[in-house]
């Protein structure tokens, strides 16, 4: 049934958005469907594999990807890490604890458990304040053969109405080659 609807709701995205879209392709590793008004960029994350946005319309798309077994190995040699387990769980945990910490949350935000094109994934949505703005992020942590996948798209709060289906589209479009 998710998948079904996960289809659905890309096949809805890529309908209404029809010939406004760009498929982008990062190396050989995966591609993500985008709306064509964002423009790549590389002043976002340091870290990530893909960065667009269109300022104008304070709409935000990033990619990171991270090695699946340096990260165990990672885990392996902190102490601090040690109860998170070397799974899409424990790497999903382990974002969502630090983002709860980062941005000071009494309350996690709900995490989905979703397959993303046969892709184990978990969705999560929150409003987060960001330098004294409101700002809606919509992010999917997905793990892929040997890396794990964050794909974070963000919009000011007031604009998460207009953005939220494209933004849903978004992390559902991604594809591991």
């Amino acid at each position: 049934m998710k998948i079904l609807s996960s289809a659905l709701l890309l096949i809805l995205f890529l309908s209404a958005c029809s010939n406004n879209t760009q498929k982008i392709k990062v190396g050989d590793k995966y591609s993500l469907v985008l709306p064509d008004y964002l423009s790549e960029t590389d002043e976002l994350n340091d870290d990530a594999s893909l960065q667009y946005q269109n300022t104008e319309k304070e709409f935000y798309t990033i990619v990171i990807d991270e090695n699946k077994q340096e990260l165990f190995d990672i885990i392996d040699q902190s102490e601090l890490l040690a109860g998170y387990q070397k799974n899409l769980e424990g790497y999903s945990k382990l974002l969502l604890d630090g983002l709860i910490a980062d941005a000071g949350l009494a309350v996690a935000p709900k995490v989905q458990d979703e397959t993303i094109n046969g892709l184990p994934a978990k969705i999560l949505s929150t409003t987060l304040d960001a330098d004294g703005f409101r700002v809606y992020y919509k992010i999917a942590m997905i793990e892929g053969k040997a890396d794990f996948y964050q794909v974070m798209t963000w919009t000011m709060e007031s604009n998460a109405t207009e953005h939220e289906e494209e933004m849903e589209g978004i992390v559902r479009s991604f594809v591991e080659k």
